[in-house]
């Protein structure tokens, strides 16, 4: 079966024309009510997703045993996010930005499927050599190598692996694929946890070496695939009809990629503020009676809000994967975006622990109805062919955005100078602001639902 998808030619400098482009994908076999079950009927996806658990998982197991790795055990819970750990996530992240569209290309002109195994199988090896290295007592600055080499890999998995989705299931499970990946992030953070406490038994050679396994398993299930993921060719057989589609609009795709860009920044800077929140100000003592005498009631307590929210975010995924009518809203994930900022206001204007968890998993909720239906409308409507580009330079610049809100959180003087309350009220306002910003700058692109169908017609651009 054939689905079209859309991409983006220059007729005037008024209008934009709306040109397809065919995309072989399964055929649909039941229609846009079915759960998330019928998603994972796709055995192909069904591959991807349970190797991107696995990935997943192994991969926080590798981000702990870094971050122990280069801070020691020592240093104190806020105390420990300081200069090393910034020179971590900083070659980590730099190369997926500096080389964007060089990584937009290969996605977009080789076999998807290829750049995801060898990326996989990179990540992993590259895991057993930060292991040896480790071993063999090389100095940290030289692991800062394999570590910017794996953060090129994770450059090129991401784009590769949301242009292959669109790939493996039908036009109306974009939604459910998209929360069901959602689902494999969850339970990484849930191994998280189970790293921090395999590291602090058995050190980081574990850590290394589960998450070197993790990214073998997924290399196996990413073989298994047998869908043809080759980059889409441009228009339509001659004797090939194209299918109708929505309209979307250039403006719409940009509107999506700096929506989820700016969340990335205001929950990068949102986790040092909560954290210093949930710490000193909010009241876990009704946790010290279940604990034992060597644990932290605070911590413990930061530990059950991290969860709530984990819970929250599964919600979302939930009322996105099984309640279609809500997640093809296009207003959407400007609405949630507000949603998150009111959470955020009030949460810094609570000391009560209840209070905290509620917001925690609205939070949670707001966050999976944000991300979900952005990406999967993103697949939908952007052109198959370009599908790479449209996701290395939204990562590119996700990251130069978590990169600047780390930047302003290093040394702390914004916790010392306002204090974490004062912060995520501001932090919490200036979401709000920003959804009110999106809102007035889309007006009626916002209204209705997208994935309907729709004659292709050109389409008004703002001025330039």
């Amino acid at each position: 079966m054939l689905s079209a998808r859309v991409s983006f030619a220059p007729a005037g400098p008024d209008f934009i024309a709306l040109q397809s482009a065919a995309m072989a994908v399964p055929p649909s076999t039941d229609s846009r009510s079915g759960g998330l079950r019928a998603t994972l009927r796709h055995g192909d996806f069904t591959k991807l997703w349970l190797g991107q658990i696995v990935s997943s998982s192994g991969d926080r197991f590798y981000q702990f045993a870094l971050l122990h790795l280069f801070l020691g055990s020592t240093g104190g819970f806020m105390g420990s996010f300081g200069r090393d750990a910034a020179r971590v996530v900083f070659c980590g992240m730099i190369l997926p930005v500096v080389l964007a569209p060089w990584i937009g290309h290969q996605v977009d002109t080789h076999d998807r499927r290829k750049i995801l195994l060898w990326a996989e199988a990179g990540r992993g090896l590259i895991a057993l050599l930060l292991l040896l290295a480790w071993a063999a007592g090389l100095p940290l600055s030289f692991l800062l190598i394999f570590v910017a080499a794996s953060g090129l890999l994770t450059g090129l998995f991401i784009p590769a692996r949301q242009a292959a989705l669109p790939m493996l299931v039908p036009r109306d499970h974009l939604v459910r694929g998209n929360a069901l990946m959602t689902f494999a992030g969850i339970a990484a953070e849930l191994a998280g946890a189970t790293a921090g406490l395999a590291i602090a038994l058995v050190g980081e050679s574990f850590s290394f070496l589960a998450a070197a396994l993790g990214y073998a398993f997924s290399t196996v299930m990413i073989f298994r695939i047998r869908t043809q993921l080759l980059p889409t060719p441009a228009g339509h057989p001659a004797d090939e009809p194209e299918t109708p589609i929505a309209q979307p609009t250039l403006f719409t795709v940009r509107l999506l990629v700096w929506l989820t860009v700016a969340f990335t920044f205001v929950t990068g800077l949102f986790l040092p503020f909560f954290a210093q929140h949930a710490a000193v100000e909010i009241d876990s003592s009704w946790l010290k009676p279940w604990l034992s005498q060597r644990t932290d009631a605070t911590f413990a307590g930061l530990v059950v809000l991290l969860g709530v929210t984990g819970i929250g975010l599964f919600a979302g995924m939930l009322t996105a994967g099984k309640i279609p009518r809500i997640a093809h809203q296009r207003a959407l994930p400007v609405l949630m975006l507000a949603v998150w900022g009111a959470a955020t206001w009030k949460l810094g204007a609570t000391t009560a622990y209840a209070s905290a968890c509620v917001l925690c998993f609205f939070a949670g909720c707001a966050t999976g109805l944000i991300t979900i239906p952005a990406d999967a409308r993103l697949q939908h409507e952007v052109a198959g062919e370009r599908h790479g580009r449209v996701f290395a330079r939204r990562l590119a610049l996700s990251n130069i955005a978590f990169l600047a809100g780390l930047a302003l959180n290093l040394n702390g003087q914004l916790l010392r100078t306002f204090g974490s309350e004062t912060m995520l009220k501001y932090l919490g306002l200036f979401s709000i602001v920003l959804a009110l910003g999106f809102w007035f700058a889309a007006g009626k692109r916002l209204r209705g639902c997208w994935g309907s169908t729709a004659v292709e017609v050109p389409v008004p651009l703002s001025p330039r």
